[in-house]
């Protein structure tokens, strides 16, 4: 059974302060329901099919519908969608000092070591069909290496990494499910956004109450004061989500973006991380 019960996978569309109407402040996809499910609430490169994803009745959290990874180079999926929001985007630029989103998914590891490149992306670009790592997109992802065994979690500004933290893979358990979580809010400083990101395990299933991971006793969360002009001040940004993958996430689930309505402990970032690492460890 679904952990969190949704009317399908359709989004909600809401005003939240200065978010102006017609944007997107939020949307839940839990690709419960049917096959169409996925289809309706993502669109790929240029509003075709999503590549290389299956739907499937047992593939989520809990055993429910979710989403099965194959093997692609790039599977590539964007917010707005086709037809009923097309003319609807993520509205940055109406965000004040202080607001700013949170995005999530919950990602399945596989029954058998990883041996490849394995990428998560996700974050804003402007245009649909850019991909994570172009220029004026911004972001977070985690990614294991086609060498050795070492993951990465990193921010990203366009082309470059902004904040990196490595850990080896063994800290993943074989077919337990685990949450990444990117948040962004805007600062008073001209064209500044504070990111963080931060891994969380859910369990066997996907239904436990989500902790941080630990390597070591250093959480794996990141943050770092990202600049992008472009994406500021963009009425019509696209909320991306990008998976390379080969043999490392099998899965994937509840896929989150959450409006962040006013100075939170992310905003916090803009003078300083003190205290971020405690608040974390009590889970979302």
């Amino acid at each position: 059974m679904k952990r969190s019960p949704w009317f399908g996978t359709a989004a909600a569309f809401l005003c939240l302060s200065a978010v102006c109407p017609a944007a997107i402040t939020s949307y839940f996809a839990d690709f419960s329901g049917d096959e169409t499910s996925l289809t309706s609430a993502f669109a790929g490169a240029s509003d075709a099919a999503v590549p290389g994803w299956t739907w499937n009745g047992t593939a989520g959290v809990g055993g429910g519908e979710g989403i099965l990874v194959g093997s692609s180079s790039s599977n590539k999926y964007y917010r707005p969608t086709p037809g009923a929001d097309a003319t609807s985007a993520i509205d940055l630029a109406a965000l004040s000092s202080g607001q700013g989103f949170r995005s999530s998914a919950d990602f399945r590891w596989s029954d058998i070591e990883a041996t490849d490149l394995t990428v998560l992306n996700f974050g804003f670009v402007t245009t649909q069909a850019t991909a994570m790592s172009s220029t004026n997109s911004m972001g977070g992802s985690i990614i294991r290496s086609a060498g050795g065994s070492g993951v990465t979690l990193r921010l990203r500004s366009g082309t470059s990494d902004v904040e990196t933290l490595s850990f080896n893979q063994s800290l993943f358990t074989a077919g337990n499910w685990y949450r990444l979580v990117y948040e962004t809010v805007k600062t008073d400083t001209a064209n500044t956004f504070a990111s963080v990101l931060t891994l969380y395990s859910i369990g066997a299933d996907g239904t436990a109450t989500p902790v941080v991971m630990d390597n070591v006793g250093t959480p794996l969360t990141i943050s770092s004061q990202i600049g992008s002009s472009v994406l500021y001040s963009d009425s019509a940004a696209f909320a991306a989500y990008d998976v390379r993958n080969t043999n490392g996430i099998s899965a994937m689930d509840n896929l989150r973006l959450e409006f962040i309505p006013e100075p939170s402990a992310a905003a916090l970032l803009a003078v300083g991380m003190a205290g971020m690492a405690v608040r974390r460890r009590r889970g979302l």
